[in-house]
């Protein structure tokens, strides 16, 4: 019912930026940059925590113990969820 998408490097960034709909989901970094995740479909709160992990796996404060994402869509509806970033291994079998 949802998919998460995550940029992989700055180009991809800017690229999400500019394809981002209103009704998307976008998962950023609060306290330092990094990759840029969208998100598409009916989220739950587990999705959105598990999301939210998966894009702090993929940033510099993957080995850090947790992590302040904001979750947000242009309509300017805004939440910060902290979380653990998502086990590599885990990711690597949810990898599409």
């Amino acid at each position: 019912q949802c998919r998460l998408v995550v940029a992989r490097n700055e180009r991809e960034n800017d690229i999400f930026n500019k394809i981002v709909s209103a009704e998307d989901l976008v998962f950023d970094l609060v306290d330092i940059p990094g990759p840029m995740g969208i998100g598409r479909g009916e989220f739950s709160e587990g999705d959105l925590l598990t999301a939210a992990s998966v894009v702090a796996r993929y940033s510099r404060a993957r080995n850090k113990v947790s992590v302040r994402i904001k979750v947000s869509r242009k309509t300017g509806s805004e939440r910060v969820l902290t979380v653990a970033p998502a086990d590599p291994a885990w990711c690597d079998v949810c990898r599409m």
